[in-house]
């Protein structure tokens, strides 16, 4: 199966497991391996940390170009910041200095969707948390309109293989637009008429439009090759920042973990902000217009508010 989509020449493929598919780690004699230089090899693993680096494979050989991490798709609701700063950091810590990283917050194998197991807040959060995040972004479809579980009754569950109701509510009809009529093999969300591309297309504010803004800043220098530092700025508000270039182009993301309001002094928590930085994405729960100045010098005497469960990215 594996050899004939090569040969159909696809861009890319995950091996699930990678160990089915090769004896040899340096891959000689196996057959992918003549792939390896024309294909993105991906392994799509659940398993520890330290089982899923050796899939990186050695200085003078790649097992596969990135193993997927499922690392964020553990987290719970109102996970601390400290929790998502460590899970940041572990990644980091034992990735090789040639490794690419990867992140996701949703997938079919195991965890539901995002705003099903977590909530609708946390749809925006994550979103924004693995755009921005130096590396490769894995997307689930349907995460970028902000897509749900479906609800199934018994007999129309197709795929038991995770628990009762196994993987079938994650893996339904992509929601294109406000049409119900689908021959796909599970019902269309009920939620169809509202949560689709073609209607956030019109909106002004939107998952789809989130998504679509913070795909097009993955492409600049400053988050693709940036510094990335990280910074816990109290027990609910995570942030990092990208920079480069000597600090002249900065990204800043502020994350709320929790469930309440937190008032913000970014000069006491960043050091080397410049006098002002520019919301550019923010989640739809944050509060503030895109180009709105969130200002960080002690001089203007200004604070701001993070509003429960929200997000923001400034950029310089």
């Amino acid at each position: 199966m594996t050899k004939f989509w090569l040969e159909k020449g696809v861009s890319g493929i995950c091996l699930k497991p990678p160990e089915v598919y090769m004896e040899d780690p340096q891959l000689r004699h196996e057959e992918i391996a003549h792939w390896i230089h024309n294909i993105v090899l991906i392994s799509g693993d659940r398993t520890s940390l330290k089982y899923t680096m050796k899939y990186y494979g050695k200085e003078n050989y790649n097992v596969v170009h990135f193993p997927l991490n499922f690392l964020l798709t553990s987290v719970t609701p109102f996970p601390s910041s400290k929790i998502l700063y460590n899970l940041i950091k572990d990644w980091f810590r034992k990735i090789p200095a040639r490794g690419i990283a990867n992140w996701q917050a949703e997938n079919h194998y195991d965890v539901e969707r995002i705003g099903s197991r977590l909530n609708a807040e946390y749809m925006d959060i994550m979103m924004i948390l693995v755009m921005t995040l130096p590396g490769v972004v894995s997307i689930y479809y349907g995460q970028e309109i902000g897509m749900m579980n479906t609800k199934l009754r018994p007999d129309q569950i197709r795929d038991t293989r995770w628990h009762d109701s196994g993987r079938s509510p994650m893996q339904e009809k992509f929601q294109w637009g406000c049409s119900s009529n689908s021959k796909f093999w599970l019902p269309v969300n009920s939620d169809y008429y509202k949560m689709n591309v073609e209607t956030q297309k019109k909106q002004r504010y939107s998952r789809y439009k989130l998504c679509s803004i913070l795909s097009s800043y993955r492409r600049t220098n400053t988050l693709k090759d940036g510094n990335f530092k990280p910074y816990l700025i109290s027990p609910w508000i995570f942030a990092f920042t990208s920079y480069n270039d000597g600090k002249k182009s900065i990204i800043l993301v502020i994350i709320n973990t929790g469930s309440e309001s937190e008032m913000l002094h970014l000069h006491t928590s960043i050091p080397h902000l410049p006098p002002y930085l520019k919301v550019i994405a923010a989640s739809m729960n944050a509060g503030y217009e895109r180009g709105t100045k969130i200002y960080t010098n002690p001089k203007f005497l200004q604070s701001f508010i993070m509003r429960p469960s929200s997000a923001l990215v400034l950029v310089k």
